[in-house]
């Protein structure tokens, strides 16, 4: 298979003066082509905009307009939200200054109908209740009067949020649901099962016609595919069972293996779906190119439709719902200036709730998690090969999360909100020890590495960073 493995995809715009343009040609110049670039101080409707691209021999074009709207520092105070506080500290509440304390900003993203923001305003409320009674959400239930949390929601036109990456589409669900792409894995030598990101690693991904010439109409078990298969594969793939039976972890049952080419054959038709516009504007995934650390479902501000910097500004221009002001003007300001005036910097406490799917993580703009669980997405045609969001699917509608259907939710939250506060994860995420030193964990307050709590070889627990109360029983298991 032949493809475009850049972020270079030879579109050119018209007119050019609003558009920043590739002369480069390379990747790195490639990552803002097309972006709009207006003139200082534009304001109003732009003239028709086109793209045209090359595809099949043909030169193919498609037209829209915008309006560029002014600065969020000069809208009219009757346009912008007002942030609401939700819980914390006593004073605050009374509404003295919030200053002297962390304050947590929960921003909704993705919720446009009356009843999608009243999920949001549940759902703040229902994470900083959940944080004052679940034990295993400590420190937060013990520090409940000692953090602020705020909320506000900008009304949006188009609920959800943006999938940058390719998606199919499988058979199973009648074109209706879209997943991302499943990406390449090496299966380890041990392994008994085969996953779909195993098959992409070992046989790469299959072109269209290979539903219809690898398996003929009405022939169920995929012969043609595992010829094709033993054939073209860098590495061994699994095989129906033989006799004698093959090597271990290699045979598969015969349902599980039409099943599983199925699915992979499902990955010849892959597609995008129509972008959101939304503000602020969530995506998952980026365009497909062969950064590695760009493909998965991790949740994100979209860069090309505003990103955090817009964020700030907005948020910036914010006021209290209860009246409090704070140095640098509104409450807003508490996310979106220099934080050195302030006991805490608020900006890494943007915790960016998403009317919809995908990863939740903690990057340097916030925390971002998603309401619903899972990395698909409910979706409708448009045209051959094109699909959008059905966000009024009944089976997707956006609730607040409960135990019923989203039981971790809360401790999710928790655990990437604490990211947050310099705290690092305590579990080991990759088979490697840890080879730094103590200097290199010096603004991490609940890890440490062996060298700093022994002297010389001996345990010292009298020297470990942190005091509280952490594992009540342990045993070694093997």
């Amino acid at each position: 298979m032949v493809g475009d493995i850049t972020l270079f995809h030879c579109v050119t715009w018209s007119p050019p003066q609003h558009f920043i343009s590739d002369v480069l040609n390379t990747p790195a110049s490639g990552l803002n082509t097309g972006l709009i670039q207006l003139p200082a101080g534009f304001i109003g409707a732009s003239p028709t905009t086109t793209a045209s691209w090359q595809a099949g021999g043909a030169t193919l074009t498609d037209s829209a307009s915008f309006t560029a709207a002014g600065p969020w520092a000069q809208e009219l105070p009757a346009n912008l939200p007002g942030i609401d506080f939700v819980d914390g500290a006593p004073s605050a509440f009374a509404g003295g200054s919030p200053e002297a304390f962390p304050n947590v900003l929960f921003v909704g993203a993705g919720f446009s109908t009356p009843d999608e923001r009243k999920v949001f305003r549940d759902t703040a409320t229902s994470i900083t209740a959940n944080f004052r009674t679940d034990p295993l959400t400590r420190p937060y239930d013990v520090l409940a009067d000692s953090i602020n949390y705020w909320s506000v929601e900008h009304p949006t036109a188009n609920a959800g949020l943006s999938v940058r990456d390719l998606v199919y589409l499988p058979g199973t669900e009648g074109g209706r649901k879209a997943i991302l792409l499943p990406r390449a894995v090496e299966r380890p030598l041990d392994a008994t099962t085969w996953e779909l990101e195993d098959l992409v690693f070992a046989m790469g991904l299959p072109l269209p016609s290979y539903s219809t010439e690898l398996r003929p109409m009405g022939v169920e078990f995929p012969d043609g595919v595992l010829d094709f298969w033993a054939a073209t594969a860098q590495r061994p793939g699994p095989t129906k069972p033989q006799s004698p039976p093959g090597p271990p972890g290699t045979e598969l049952d015969v349902r599980l293996l039409v099943e599983l080419t199925n699915r992979w054959l499902e990955l010849g038709e892959l597609r995008f779906i129509d972008e959101v516009d939304s503000f602020p504007s969530i995506s998952v995934g980026s365009p497909p190119n062969v950064r590695r650390e760009d493909r998965g479902d991790g949740l994100d501000f979209h860069t090309g439709r505003g990103g955090p910097d817009e964020l700030s500004r907005f948020l910036a221009a914010l006021p209290a719902t209860s009246g409090q002001v704070v140095t640098g003007g509104g409450l807003g300001h508490l996310w979106s200036d220099d934080q050195a005036v302030r006991a805490f910097d608020n900006r890494r406490l943007v915790f960016n709730l998403v009317g919809g799917r995908g990863g939740a993580l903690r990057r340097q703009a916030g925390v971002f998690a998603p309401i619903q669980r899972g990395t698909f997405w409910r979706v409708l045609p448009v045209a051959d090969g094109q699909v959008r969001l059905n966000t009024a699917d009944p089976l997707d509608v956006v609730r607040v999360p409960d135990h019923n259907f989203f039981p971790e939710f809360t401790r999710l939250s928790a655990h990437k909100l604490s990211h947050s506060f310099t705290l690092q994860d305590e579990y080991a995420e990759f088979p490697r020890a840890f080879v730094g030193d103590e200097a290199a964990l010096a603004g991490n307050p609940n890890v440490t590495s062996l060298a700093g709590v022994t002297n010389p070889g001996q345990l010292v627990p009298a020297i470990i960073k942190w005091n509280w109360d952490r594992i009540e029983a342990a045993a070694v298991l093997s």
